[in-house]
């Protein structure tokens, strides 16, 4: 049995515990990832555990005229479970993890954004994206419930709820975007934790 991370950023997977290989396609989404590993799923990737862990930036857009940001209209949660299942049957395990909002103000100021759009509305466009992950997040709850999955908050300590509210923590975020290391330390743990819990569940499957 391999386990496996795959997503789309170098940071997020630096020193990832408990896993045998991480694979890294910047920019990628969960449809291109799934469609990797249906391609290759006869050799690289059979009787394999694999964690999906792809950023804010592939999992929303932006609508100029009414500033929101939202979470695509095209991850309609069906296909992308039915994919998922499908995957199951040949002995390739697909988990979800949780995503994180983005803080946009301290990625366009690292990153030296000339000229930044929406300067004047980041307070806002936050808003919408945390109220967007939080409801992707319970979607991939269920999703990985329904398959019998544990799902790896590996947004928790960013995205908290106290008081009756979330929180959005961004100084978890060395720029933003891209977690700190306390961030990385925490996320290892978490998907060690998660991959002991799957591998239970697969073996008490058999």
């Amino acid at each position: 049995m391999q386990y496996i991370l795959m997503g789309n950023s170098v940071v997020r997977m630096s020193n990832p515990l408990g896993f045998t290989r991480t694979e890294c396609y910047p920019g990628a989404d969960w449809d291109q990832l799934l469609s990797i590993i249906s391609k290759d799923y006869l050799t690289t990737y059979a009787r394999s555990i694999i964690f999906l862990s792809t950023g804010p930036v592939e999992l929303t857009v932006k609508n100029k005229s009414t500033r929101e940001v939202h979470v695509k209209q095209e991850y309609t949660y069906h296909a992308i479970e039915e994919r998922i299942k499908a995957l199951k049957r040949f002995g390739i395990y697909v988990i979800l993890c949780t995503a994180m909002p983005m803080d946009f103000e301290a990625y366009n100021w690292h990153t030296n954004v000339q000229n930044p759009e929406y300067s004047e509305c980041y307070d806002e466009m936050t808003q919408h994206l945390v109220e967007s992950v939080v409801k992707l997040n319970h979607e991939i709850l269920l999703l990985n419930q329904r398959n019998d999955f544990p799902t790896p908050y590996v947004h928790s300590h960013v995205l908290k709820r106290m008081a009756g509210k979330w929180k959005f923590r961004s100084w978890y975020l060395q720029d933003g975007l891209h977690p700190a290391p306390e961030t990385i330390e925490i996320q290892d743990r978490e998907l060690t934790n998660k991959l002991i819990d799957a591998i239970r569940t697969l073996v008490n499957q058999l």
